[in-house]
């Protein structure tokens, strides 16, 4: 196997856990779990967090779970963008286009909207204020489509 046939081989699965679920890949279930997990324990974090007693008491850890949750999500959007490129109709563009045609489908606008403003705040030269925790309820339209579906969303 070539380092290119290694690559494509890559990305076929990490765009199979990622969009087909665990239909094509077991381990499309766990990761999907993983990610509704998430999704549903930023909301609480979200929501203590807003309550001052819990906010002093426990700021810090609040503060370390959002940058993990914002660190995941970017990833996930990262690597959904990168295997767009498996999708049968985004196959036959050039793989810039092809992937820029995926980015700017509405549920994938949705996503970076949902953790791009807390990744602006916690670089230095951002100019979102601080405080800013992951948009889970952004987020969480992956959440009421999995729980109607009970499988990852679908974009073939």
């Amino acid at each position: 196997m070539t380092g290119t046939d290694a690559y494509r081989r890559l990305r076929r699965e990490v765009h199979d856990i990622l969009e087909v679920g665990g239909d094509a890949h077991p381990m499309g279930r766990v990761v999907n779990g993983f990610i509704i997990t998430l999704i549903f324990l930023n909301a609480i974090t979200f929501a203590a967090d807003t309550v001052p007693e819990l906010a002093e008491r426990y700021g810090w850890e609040f503060k370390a779970f959002n940058v993990f949750s914002v660190i995941v999500f970017t990833i996930e959007y990262v690597l959904r963008v990168w295997s767009a490129v498996e999708i049968p109709m985004l196959s036959r563009p050039p793989r810039g286009q092809a992937r820029l045609r995926f980015a700017m489908r509405p549920m994938m606008i949705i996503d970076l909207l949902a953790f791009a403003p807390s990744a602006l705040a916690l670089s230095d030269r951002s100019p979102a204020p601080q405080g800013i925790q992951a948009v889970s309820p952004a987020h969480a339209r992956g959440l009421l489509a999995s729980a109607a579906d009970a499988r990852p969303r679908r974009c073939r």
